[in-house]
């Protein structure tokens, strides 16, 4: 059993490094667990993180921390206590919530995350070579009621492989639809290149077509000239 809230946080932190869903679970267990029995159960007691806070957050100097810590001035309830004091008990719904819970623990469906671990004994925990201290009898049952308080997810989330395609594919579109404009951009510079040589192309020919029409003048009256020339001779 814990002796101590400081000591029961920081057997909770170091319990949410140990599994993969214990921070959220942590956290709940103390948001939804710890703070109300404490208020409601023990009046007296005025529940304060600072030993915590100060001990793994502050920037003072390692004796501070450890005077807010050991601090006999603080009025600490033995967390054995709070902890037999909360009801675990859970409903059937909530029990097949938990249950599923654990079975969407990241890592996929082979992997040796995805299966929910069981809270070690001490004795698995020096084994390991951890060092924190030993836990409450019902530290399962405080992580299932943890678990159970977790709010239902809003909507369908998806898999990586969906997201990563939804992405790929906007991206696709987005770059398809610049080169879309480019090449319309492209149709109409080319459109206007050859209705500019087509009307340039044009104006020679009516050029060349008022050029001939001198030229054939030019040929009748030199022709008309001669011919009356060559009756007056």
């Amino acid at each position: 059993a814990f002796w101590s809230i400081s000591q029961s946080c920081e057997a909770v932190v170091r319990l949410s490094l140990l599994f993969g869903h214990a921070m959220l679970a942590a956290r709940s267990l103390l948001r939804l667990a710890v703070q109300p029995v404490v208020a409601k159960s023990f009046p007296a007691v005025q529940f304060t993180a600072q030993p915590y806070l100060n001990k793994y957050f502050s920037t003072s100097k390692k004796e501070e921390k450890k005077k807010w810590v050991d601090d006999d001035s603080l009025d600490l309830v033995p967390v054995e206590e709070i902890a037999a004091s909360i009801d675990t008990t859970l409903t059937p719904e909530q029990k097949t919530y938990v249950d599923k819970l654990k079975k969407k623990i990241r890592g996929g469906a082979l992997s040796e995350r995805s299966t929910h671990r069981e809270v070690p004994t001490a004795d698995e925990i020096k084994a390991v070579g951890n060092y924190m201290p030993r836990m409450a009898d019902n530290a399962e049952a405080l992580i299932e009621f943890a678990l159970s308080h977790i709010p239902e997810r809003g909507g369908y989330r998806g898999s990586r492989k969906k997201k990563r395609m939804e992405l790929k594919f906007a991206s696709k579109r987005k770059y398809d639809a610049i080169k879309k404009q480019q090449i319309f951009e492209a149709n109409l510079r080319k459109h206007a290149k050859q209705k500019r040589i087509r009307a340039e192309i044009k104006a020679v020919w009516a050029e060349v077509n008022r050029l001939k029409e001198i030229a054939d003048m030019k040929r009748e009256v030199r022709a008309a000239r001669d011919a009356k020339n060559a009756e007056t001779a």
